[in-house]
């Protein structure tokens, strides 16, 4: 996507020739990587123990959950970490990790997991 920056020739531009003119902008340029150049930077952990996933028009979030939580000034909070996903990821995030645990079951490599049948 370019974007296109014009200046126009007003009083005030005319002190500075550079302000007359026309810059293009390739926006995607920015976003353009070389795979062996791309890092993973995780930003927080959470440890989840429980999860509530709430399905909306437009996205899907999930709260990720340490439960039973705390005591604080007298209220039961519990640490969450919400993420907003599309339908789509969603969707894929589901086939995977069904896929995943199915697949880590049967190698015998998990304490335990009772898979549906």
């Amino acid at each position: 996507m370019k974007q296109r920056i014009e200046k126009s020739n007003s009083p005030s531009n005319n002190e500075n020739p550079e302000k007359d003119s026309t810059v293009s902008l390739d926006i995607g340029k920015c976003y353009r990587f070389d795979p062996e150049n791309f890092e993973i930077n995780i930003q927080n952990t959470q440890y989840a123990n429980s999860t509530f996933i709430q399905v909306m028009g437009q996205d899907v979030f999930i709260d990720f959950l340490a439960l039973p939580g705390t005591k604080k000034e007298g209220k039961m909070t519990a640490d969450a970490t919400r993420i907003y996903l599309t339908h789509i990821q969603a969707k894929k995030m589901a086939d995977a990790l069904n896929t995943i645990l199915e697949n880590t079951y049967k190698a015998g490599q998990m304490e335990t997991y009772p898979p549906k049948k």
